[in-house]
């Protein structure tokens, strides 16, 4: 009985053990808003989606304003590895009629004791490089990482900086609630994520608050398999 007593004791700290996997193939597609000013505005996009000078500007890729053509975003799995072993992910961009407008090909780990995945970054998502990436650690309830991100990630619509940016992000997991509240604090500002995270569909919301205190709000919708 004391062995049984002791065995549920240690299941409830530790928690609900994950399947080892969750992110094994279809595409996870989640609704984008983008706010400034606690206003709504629309996110334009248009080609070239890479960086186009000394200046590391965008110039014509992308907009903020009324008009808008990114609708959704979708997480799918590619299969195979990238970047040391991380499993291929392509993260793919449809306006309202699920047109795709552009994509990109990153990576995820994941394993049963963490999942970490690299976030939506070319064109305007570019700005999301400083804000702490998603990530949840099913036995741990605080915990943080460190990143140096390089000079050109940096935009002088939001932030531009020198060398090397130390990105230190510090993580708390509610595991109850299925919330991960992570901040990052450095010498030219403060960016967060609170994330939403279901033992069965992943994460299911990543709210992001920016650099220049704009917002971008990515909530799962739909699983298509």
């Amino acid at each position: 009985m004391k062995i049984i007593i002791a065995l549920a004791i240690f299941i409830s700290i530790l928690g609900e053990k994950p399947p080892k996997e969750i992110y094994t193939d279809g595409e996870y597609i989640f609704s984008v808003k983008v706010f400034e000013n606690n206003e709504e505005v629309g996110l334009k996009f248009s080609e070239p989606h890479y960086r186009t000078n000394e200046n590391n500007d965008y110039k014509n890729a992308w907009e903020l304003g009324k008009e808008k053509n990114i609708e959704f975003l979708g997480l799918e799995m590619m299969g195979g590895t990238i970047n040391g072993g991380q499993k291929t992910i392509r993260w793919n961009y449809y306006n309202s009629d699920f047109k795709k407008i552009t994509e990109e090909v990153t990576g995820l780990i994941e394993n049963d004791s963490i999942i970490w995945l690299h976030p939506p970054r070319i064109k305007y998502f570019q700005i999301l490089e400083i804000n702490p990436f998603p990530e949840v650690r099913f036995h741990e309830k605080e915990w943080s990482t460190n990143l140096k991100v390089r000079e050109q990630w940096g935009n002088k619509r939001w932030k531009t900086w020198k060398g090397n940016l130390n990105i230190i992000s510090k993580y708390k997991f509610a595991k109850q609630k299925g919330k991960i509240v992570s901040e990052v604090k450095t010498g030219i500002g403060t960016t967060k994520l609170i994330s939403e995270f279901n033992i069965e569909k992943g994460f299911t919301k990543f709210e992001y608050t920016n650099i220049n205190g704009s917002r971008i709000l990515l909530e799962l919708i739909e699983v298509r398999r």
